[in-house]
């Protein structure tokens, strides 16, 4: 359970702020043996959050703030069984359920919208020769999807299920093909697609890998346009990936690079000229709500990953690096841009280090972007403005401690510890006079928290999750 009404007491927000935020949240696991080869396994966990806060309506004469308030109830189970027959087959089976509600205060508006999905899938596994496998399986997806206003309501309801076929073929001792081939139909969409995937890798040595893949794959589109009278396909995405990476007890070395080509995404009708302001992701939706398959995108990059924990002594520390060249022509924009959330370049440090006497672990972790694009409606030229270069210096600390069966972790750590200006776009008033910067609430936030464990270790979790 956290509450944060003693910490905004003392470190000042920008919002103001009607119902302080809390959390509360819980998990619980098990596993069974149910043979010498078979094992059931559970988890789930819930987790509610209530938060209410009025922002600044940059449209209003007089003094007046935007109410915003939302309460969330989110609950995930799975349950899993494996077993082996004989000494070829695999069976492995799951069920999940998951649930999630918003109840959401706008001004006058009462919004609630709900997301629950049931989830079955079985495999069946056959082992060929001494290393290769083949699988076959089924799955099986029951969705509801709804929204309920003043002004509207509707109720979305979608049978989806799968069949896939895939084999891992080891050529030679270091080379393995896996290839395989899903087949997918949704009630929803009431279309079938199927989506061929293979890859190759070959071990270099003992410790390197190198690795192409070649995939196609289909999603339903974003939730929001399952409420709309005329309902969207499917989106497409074609990968190209090749990577190469070397891992041993000590060091990781990771290089990546792909092209992903989108078709078939959704694009709304940008024919309506009435345009609304007030969003620094993109001009909003046309008045007439028409839809289609037309928008296209792509995108391509490198990502690079090194972890290194023994150069220094009693250190470990890794380096990630991005780069993104990415554009769409999707939702409402007018031209194929690039999207507000990629950023062309990022990079990240994380530093740790353990002081075995003291059961003490230190660290900090610096994280740096590029300007990403923003909406500026007063430029004719759209989407072509960035926002500021990001930084953010953030430092932690966790105290380890074993009280009998309970394993105890008391963690602190503060982020943004130079107050680095973070700005993630503007919004701007109806008559283009004015605008404001999207900021966090507060330039730094600290934390201190005592986190206790029964029964399993989950120590490295805490301090990890921690970075």
């Amino acid at each position: 359970y956290a509450n944060l009404q003693p910490y905004f007491a003392l470190i000042k927000q920008a919002p103001e702020y009607t119902r302080t935020p809390q959390f509360a949240g819980g998990s619980m696991n098990f596993r069974r043996k149910t043979s010498e080869t078979g094992i059931l396994k559970f988890y789930g966990y819930f987790n509610l959050s209530d938060l209410g806060l009025k922002t600044w309506n940059i449209d209003s004469i007089i003094p007046f703030k935007n109410l915003f308030e939302l309460n969330n109830t989110n609950i995930y189970t799975n349950l899993t069984y494996k077993e082996l027959f004989g000494s070829k087959y695999i069976l492995t089976a799951g069920v999940s359920y998951s649930t999630n509600v918003d109840k959401i205060n706008v001004n006058r508006d009462t919004i609630r919208s709900q997301s629950d999905l049931t989830q079955g899938r079985i495999m069946v596994s056959r082992v060929i020769g001494k290393l290769s496998v083949i699988r076959a399986g089924i799955e099986y997806q029951y969705s509801y999807d709804g929204f309920k206003n003043v002004y509207f309501k509707k109720d979305v309801f979608d049978t989806y299920s799968a069949e896939f076929l895939e084999a891992d073929i080891f050529l030679s001792t270091k080379l393995v093909w896996r290839a395989g081939l899903r087949n997918e139909y949704s009630t929803l969409m009431n279309k079938m697609k199927l989506s061929p995937r293979t890859s190759l890798s070959y071990k270099i040595g003992n410790y390197s890998q190198l690795s192409v893949a070649y995939g196609q794959f289909y999603q339903k589109p974003d939730r929001d346009y399952l409420f709309y009278p005329s309902i969207p396909s499917y989106n497409k995405a074609t990968h190209y990936i090749a990577n190469i990476q070397r891992v041993d007890d000590y060091h990781t070395l990771r290089v990546e690079v792909y092209y992903k080509k989108y078709d078939n995404l959704t694009l709304t009708d940008t024919s309506s000229k009435t345009i609304a302001l007030n969003n620094n992701i993109s001009v909003p939706l046309s008045a007439n709500n028409q839809v289609s398959n037309a928008g296209y995108g792509y995108a391509q990059g490198l990502d690079v990953f090194w972890r290194d924990k023994k150069t220094i002594k009693g250190v470990d520390y890794w380096v990630s690096y991005t780069y993104l060249d990415t554009k769409r022509k999707w939702v409402n924009y007018p031209k194929e841009v690039t999207p507000p959330f990629a950023a062309t370049h990022t990079a990240s440090l994380v530093f740790k280090k353990f002081f075995t006497k003291l059961n003490v672990s230190s660290g900090f972790t610096y994280s740096y972007a590029t300007g990403r694009p923003y909406y500026n409606p007063t430029n004719p030229d759209f989407m072509s403005d960035k926002t500021m270069d990001f930084h953010s210096l953030g430092v932690n600390a966790a105290y380890l401690r074993q009280i009998k069966g309970c394993f105890a972790v008391l963690a602190v750590s503060v982020t943004n510890v130079l107050g680095s200006t973070q700005i993630y776009g503007y919004r701007y008033s109806s008559d283009l006079e004015r605008r404001y910067a999207i900021m966090p609430p507060a330039k730094r936030f600290f934390f201190i928290g005592l986190f206790l464990s029964f029964g399993q270790d989950r120590s490295k979790e805490v301090i990890d999750n921690n970075n």
